[in-house]
């Protein structure tokens, strides 16, 4: 059951300022990869288009807890792809393509990182401090700040043999909003971009299932040392170039 909590109706579009700028920043990660993968179209029209779809969606992301729960954060940056998606789809362009897009747009924005630093927080997340900060939040974000359009998630210890810690989300907030926006297919081809971030930290992550792939859950598992392993690729890419 979920709690009765107050949720705001005007939340992200109050901040729609600040949103449209975070926007703009990230604009140039996303002009360098169209512009190499759709030679056809104008990226310039692609991102006016896009940023004013992403303005459009505002009102309708949910809200998981806001400045409070961290993932707010990730699902503003997925409803950017989310509008991305829409525009891209009108043009054309096939989803399968659309994935190929946004998971280089995460492959340019992550190497524009600082590498030392990137695997230094790689490194922290296998700290006991890290480790105690990662179960808190699944705690936070799952039950304190339970609401219904969020995340649900459970933090695992590790066995010490095949993972040293875990995390199995039974629900996805990504999933929910997608579908109602209808854009189901997309959902897992943006799960994809985790691979992304995960092999830049050198953290030691895998997952084989996931709620978008019509899993049971997102079983995210990590293993000092490991290399980043999905089942890779998914049997649903298989014989694709990802």
């Amino acid at each position: 059951m979920y709690k009765a909590l107050p949720i705001p109706t005007d939340y992200y579009t109050v901040q729609a300022s600040e949103l449209l700028r975070w926007f703009d920043r990230a604009a140039k990660y996303y002009r360098l990869v169209l512009a190499a993968r759709l030679a056809d179209e104008s990226p310039d029209e692609i991102l006016r288009e896009t940023r004013r779809e992403f303005e459009r969606l505002l009102p309708a992301i949910p809200y998981i807890g806001g400045r409070k729960n961290s993932l707010t954060r990730i699902l503003i940056g997925c409803t950017m792809s989310l509008a991305l998606y829409r525009i891209l789809k009108g043009c054309g362009v096939s989803v399968k393509e659309i994935g190929h897009i946004v998971v280089e747009i995460e492959e340019s924005r992550v190497g524009a990182y600082p590498r030392l630093l990137v695997r230094l927080a790689g490194r922290y997340i296998h700290t006991p401090v890290g480790k105690r900060r990662l179960k808190r939040m699944m705690v936070e974000h799952s039950q304190e700040h339970n609401y219904p359009g969020g995340w649900v998630a459970t933090f695992l210890e590790g066995d010490g043999q095949t993972f040293d810690f875990g995390i199995d989300y039974i629900e996805c907030a990504l999933v929910k909003f997608f579908d109602q926006q209808g854009a189901g297919e997309f959902t897992r081809y943006l799960c994809l971009i985790d691979f992304v971030q995960q092999r830049a930290l050198g953290a030691g992550f895998s997952r084989t299932t996931t709620l978008a792939e019509g899993g049971e859950r997102c079983d995210f598992r990590w293993k000092r040392g490991q290399e980043t392993r999905p089942a890779w690729p998914p049997t649903w890419l298989q014989g694709d170039r990802f």
